[in-house]
Formats: C-alpha cells, structure tokens, sequence
C-alpha cells in the first residue's frame, strides 16, 4: 500500500530501520553466494537490525510517554493512553509486516510479525508503562468509582485500559498477571471496602423491612456486576462473585433471602445458591454466561 496508509510515527520508524538495515546488511551477491538454508542459524547482522529495531521502538515509545503521556492525571490521562496504545498496536503490526518481508530468508515463518510484536509490547511496558502505571491505574479506579456515585463515565475507555494490561504480562503462560496484579486487586480492595459500607446503609434504610432491604442489596449488586461487565476484563467476574459472597455472611444471607421461596440448583455452593440473581462464573473463569 502507499506510505499515506501509515501514520507519521510508523513512517519514521520504518524509514529509519531501512536505512540502517541498508548499512548493516551484507551484499546481496554475499548472500546468493551464502544462500540461507533451512535450519540455519540467524547470522549476526540480522540480530543487531534486530537490536537496532527495538531501540528505534524505544526511543519513539519514550517519545510518547514525555511528550503526550506525563503531564496528564485522570480521565485526560486514560483517553490519552487508549489512543497511544491504538496507534502503536498498528504501527508495530506495519513495522511487522516491513521487518519480516526483508527477512523472509532468515526468520523461520512462525516467527514473522508477532515476533516484533512481542518485542514492541516488551519495550511499550518497560518504557512507557512502568512510567505511567501509578496515575493511570489510580485513573482508571477512580473513573469506576465515578461510575459507582452516578456520574458520567466513559466506560469503554476504561475497559480499553484493562484489556491492554492483559497483553503487557510478559509471560505468555500468564496473560493476565499484570492486570491482576495492577488493576484487578486494586479494584477488588476498593469495592470490598465500598460494599461493607454499602451493605449496612442498605440495612439501615430498610428499618427492618426484609422485602425493602432484599430489593436494595440485589440493586447495589446488581450494578456492580454490570460495571464491572462493562469496565474490566471478563476475567473478572470469578473473584468479583467470591468478593460478594464473602461480604455477605451467611447468616445475612439466609435472613434476607430466605423469605424469597426462589433456590437455585441443590448443588450451588450455599453463598451463590441464593445469590440466584448474579451470573454465576463460569467453570473456566472466563468472563459471565
């Protein structure tokens, strides 16, 4: 396609990759004489291109943190990042595309294109990230917290965030580490925190009226379920029903719910088996029927 299909940033790391690719390189009357061979070892030159790619990618990923990223907190911040993590996705996929077609003779085809894949997620988490990753994680719980008092939020931007940290683990047996450990724990803490709270001002409101005090715990949550859908990874949604059955003892459980008559299957777990309202986590942990 013509260079008009790429933004300015993949343009100027491609330009220079090329070039440099073009000193570095052997002659071609060097490698028809060589003739690549099946197995063969990855000469030397092709891994300092290698080299020289990845710090082309990190000075432009540095780029972006200084330039577009530090200054921001909060919503400016989170709206910032989702787009820099959009243009960068396409541009190491263009990039890609560019370092795997000039070396079609030295890299076996398994590892064309999501190689500099891995690598520019590599280098996107230790030089934008790491630099970032207090404000935009505190940006993102306190965009769900602004969800939770009724404000305007803008959901999918959150969500975007989420499910960028899932690709920045590092650990391809792992997806989900770094999200879990960031962002997903985080939000738990909070809400195990809100929802104590919550759940004795539903009480308090009720005076006494079961039927009042049913109605505004299946409402509060309810919407955390639905925020949580909305915002977060799927992935969420196994310890997000643990987090719920746990703040509900089973006492109360069976005081509020135990004049509803409605059961669900005998062989629920006693917590979830009156929370017959929740989409119940699926056995495999990903995400709600």
């Amino acid at each position: 396609g013509s260079c008009t299909e790429y933004p300015a940033d993949v343009l100027d790391i491609v330009a220079k990759y090329r070039a440099e690719e073009q000193a570095a390189a052997p002659s071609s009357k060097t490698l028809s004489a060589a003739g690549p061979q099946s197995g063969q070892s990855r000469p030397p030159h092709s891994m300092l291109l290698r080299d020289l790619l990845g710090d082309r990618i990190r000075r432009h990923v540095v780029r972006i943190r200084t330039e577009s990223l530090a200054a921001l907190n909060g919503h400016a911040l989170l709206v910032a990042y989702v787009e820099a993590w959009r243009r960068f996705g396409f541009s190491i996929l263009a990039i890609g595309s560019v370092f795997s077609y000039a070396h079609t003779a030295w890299y076996p085809a398994r590892h064309r294109g999501d190689g500099t894949r891995v690598l520019g997620e590599c280098i996107w988490r230790e030089a934008l990230y790491d630099g970032v990753k207090t404000p935009l994680i505190r940006a993102c719980l306190d965009a769900i917290s602004q969800d939770r008092a009724g404000e305007v939020v803008e959901r999918h931007v959150v969500r975007a965030v989420a499910e960028s940290f899932t690709r920045l683990s590092g650990q391809p047996a792992q997806p989900l580490l770094l999200y879990q450990s960031h962002l997903e724990s985080n939000y738990l803490r909070k809400l195990e925190d809100f929802l104590g709270r919550a759940l004795l001002r539903c009480r308090d409101e009720a005076r006494g009226d079961t039927s009042a005090e049913l109605s505004g715990t299946v409402r509060l949550l309810q919407a955390e379920v639905d925020r949580a859908e909305k915002m977060l990874h799927p992935s969420t949604s196994r310890p997000l029903m643990k987090l719920i059955t746990s703040v509900i003892p089973a006492a109360d459980i069976h005081r509020i719910f135990g004049e509803v008559g409605r059961w669900a299957d005998a062989d629920a777990e006693p917590e979830l088996r009156d929370l017959y309202w929740l989409p119940r986590p699926t056995h495999g942990g990903g995400g709600t029927p």
